[in-house]
């Protein structure tokens, strides 16, 4: 499996906090069945700035200690951005990390309201060639209560992201009723860990696999981690 969204590299925002506790949750993912983790740090959400080179950089150190330690793991690059002013020209600069820093996907966390704006600079990143991957809007609350707006960014273009706990009901009720009725509805694209620690918010994702293939069917929930991002990787058309 393939796990698209992961705060995996220590000591670069509220995710693992040290290199040996993001080896751990190396350890625990493999275990799982998880093969390729793409690192995304936040960025851009007022309190972490976590810059292109500075995670490619972290990356590449990583994936050396993991072969050192005989875990096989592949780690990538990628950002978990938070929309501000600025995106658009950064994009065009060349200063923004997409995922695996191949320039076609981007991993962007929405803001509770959405308004014209957003969906405005949601067009112009297509226009760039980049498609927006939306995070988790299944905690957000705006698209709980707003499933259509969710839609229209589907129909659009846009591929949808949730979390593997919250399928599985640990990030609450109001979260695993939306990601139900996401998935329901044909919205969702791809199941990540969104892993910060080894306990609180692990990286597994073969339980949220088994739950969502009673929904969509086992094909389509294990494309979900495996094929989907698998092209997002290697820049597809997912």
């Amino acid at each position: 499996m393939i796990d698209l969204h992961s705060h995996i590299l220590p000591e670069l925002d509220d995710g693992a906090k040290t290199v040996e506790e993001a080896l751990q949750m190396c350890r625990i993912a493999e275990a799982d069945g998880i093969t390729t983790i793409v690192a995304t740090p936040h960025s851009m959400n007022g309190i972490y700035l976590n810059k292109k080179e500075t995670v490619c950089r972290k990356v590449d150190e990583f994936n050396n200690t993991l072969k050192k330690e005989e875990i096989n793991i592949n780690v990538l690059p990628g950002l978990d951005l938070h929309l501000y002013p600025e995106l658009i020209l950064h994009l065009k600069e060349g200063k923004i990390l997409t995922l695996n820093n191949h320039g076609c996907y981007l991993i962007i966390e929405f803001p509770e309201v959405i308004s014209s704006h957003i969906e405005s600079v949601c067009f112009n990143l297509q226009v760039l060639g980049v498609i927006p991957v939306i995070s988790h809007p299944e905690r957000n609350y705006f698209f709980r209560k707003n499933p259509q707006v969710l839609q229209g960014f589907v129909n659009r273009g846009a591929l949808v992201q949730v979390t593997a706990m919250s399928i599985t009901g640990e990030f609450g009720k109001e979260a695993e009723k939306a990601v139900k009725n996401f998935l329901k509805k044909n919205l969702v694209h791809i199941i990540a860990t969104d892993a910060h620690s080894i306990d609180r918010r692990p990286p597994l994702l073969s339980s949220a696999v088994k739950v969502a293939a009673k929904i969509v069917g086992k094909e389509q929930a294990w494309r979900m981690v495996t094929t989907i991002p698998e092209k997002i990787i290697n820049q597809k058309r997912a």
